[in-house]
């Protein structure tokens, strides 16, 4: 009886911790402005498969395997189809992205974004993690920073960009088994404020900034 109720009240407890953490995607923003939207993407209605790279790892110490691939498809494709576009199609090979630097995209070159991602693309979404921290005590808490590219192959242009942070955290012994869901949840939260800066597909936007 006594391990039945350890069960019940563990169960609870866990229940109660991943609340606590899915609560800061709760909080979320439904939409935002974004950095920047050009203005003949904001009017264009996309018709073709807007294809998702692999992220671009900025972080100097990589060796925290954060899943940011499959997060990526589970969180942004039905963003993106909530706004009238099709599903993204994933491209999971590095080969991409290897050579990628923060450079490239924030002094774009248009010869290296016409041949960036697979040749019969024409749309690419570009995910960039810069930063992300955790810290377990009594407790853990993670945090991350991302921002995303909508690349125009064809016009070698960055069409859409928006950064996204995210946060999580939970206090307690729970905290602390639930390190790497902490973890897991910072970036999902940072992909989900990414996210709703995606414009309407084909709907005009306010530009807000210039190339």
């Amino acid at each position: 009886m006594k391990n039945s109720n350890f069960s019940i009240c563990s169960i609870t407890a866990a229940l109660s911790a991943l609340c606590v953490i899915l609560s800061f995607i709760a909080c979320a923003p439904r939409n935002v402005t974004p950095l920047y939207l050009e203005a003949e993407f904001s009017k264009t209605r996309i018709a073709e498969p807007i294809y998702l790279l692999s992220f671009v790892d900025l972080r100097v110490d990589k060796a925290k395997n954060l899943n940011l691939d499959d997060n990526a498809m589970r969180r942004l494709s039905p963003s993106f189809e909530k706004k009238g576009y099709g599903p993204l199609k994933a491209m999971k090979d590095r080969k991409w992205v290897e050579s990628v630097v923060e450079d490239d995209f924030t002094h774009p070159d248009s010869s290296f974004l016409a041949v960036l991602g697979p040749e019969k693309a024409h749309y690419l979404f570009c995910p960039v993690l810069h930063d992300f921290k955790s810290k377990l005590t009594f407790g853990s808490t993670a945090n991350a920073e991302v921002s995303g590219y909508i690349v125009d192959k064809k016009r070698g242009k960055i069409v859409w960009k928006h950064k996204g942070l995210g946060q999580a955290g939970q206090g307690g012994l729970m905290g602390m088994a639930m390190k790497g869901l902490v973890e897991e949840e910072a970036v999902n939260t940072a992909l989900l404020s990414l996210s709703v800066a995606i414009p309407q597909n084909g709907i005009p936007k306010t530009v807000v900034a210039k190339k």
